[in-house]
């Protein structure tokens, strides 16, 4: 069973527009007042990296192929326990 994608209020992705060149993968828009409300009222789905918080997100295709999407990334990995030393 694959997980409901998550998404963040104040980002969003665009598809290229037509007629764009080739090195064009698409656009992003961020409303930093928007995204930064939704980043403190989800610390749960915000990580850390050298004692910064970071949302990290994907760019995903859709099952159809036809277009493309960008989702939170909430892969965490699991703690390993088990360590033979």
């Amino acid at each position: 069973m694959s997980e409901v994608k998550k998404y963040a209020n104040g980002f969003r992705s665009f598809e290229p527009k037509p007629g764009q060149p080739d090195f064009v993968l698409g656009a992003i828009a961020v409303v930093p007042e928007d995204l930064l409300k939704w980043c403190n009222e989800n610390p749960d789905l915000c990580g850390e990296y050298q004692g910064k918080k970071q949302v990290w997100f994907q760019t995903l295709r859709s099952k159809d192929g036809k277009s493309a999407y960008t989702a939170l990334n909430t892969y965490k990995p699991k703690e390993k326990t088990d360590l033979p030393f």
